[in-house]
């Protein structure tokens, strides 16, 4: 093989690895059943599920969205079958948060949907989605309802990764 066909099939290796690497692999399934079992393993779930939290601060249409601004907090309910809450909050301003219960039954968010208080029941609501083929579901309380859409969304495709 002369120099430029050997410099030609490396090219054409590299480009055959490189894209095999770039393709984003699915995200991996979450157990609510596992994450429930400690406030650590909660920790790794809603990391997986909600990131850094801006993606659900850009959804409820938060001014400070950048990931050094918010935190995100994780609880096992270990009082409750199978709940986890995942709490994104504005690092500055303690008031803006949002959490997301994640339940590992259908009879568990439901009881979490009844358990929805509202300031202002007249500008806010809330949203939840299930997965029902694994019967898990989350639901996110006191949301502003122009968020609701946006949101939606997102609670769709994390219940789409949702494992009892």
């Amino acid at each position: 093989m002369s120099a430029p066909s050997k410099v030609g099939a490396v090219i054409t290796a590299l480009i055959f690895t490189l894209a095999g690497c770039s393709q984003d692999k699915p995200p991996e399934p979450v157990s609510i059943g596992k994450a429930a079992q400690s406030d650590t393993e909660a920790a790794k779930a809603c990391t997986s599920l909600l990131g850094d939290g801006t993606g659900v601060a850009k959804d409820l249409m938060w001014s400070r969205t950048e990931p050094a601004q918010l935190s995100v907090k994780a609880y096992a309910d270990t009082s409750t079958e199978g709940v986890i809450t995942c709490t994104v909050e504005d690092k500055a301003d303690t008031g803006t948060h949002a959490s997301l219960r994640f339940a590992n039954t259908i009879t568990a968010l439901n009881d979490r949907i009844n358990s929805v208080s509202y300031h202002d029941s007249e500008t806010e609501t809330h949203v939840a989605a299930t997965n029902t083929e694994q019967g898990v579901g989350v639901v996110a309380g006191e949301i502003p309802t122009q968020a609701t859409e946006a949101l939606q969304k997102t609670l769709d495709t994390m219940a789409g990764r949702l494992r009892r």
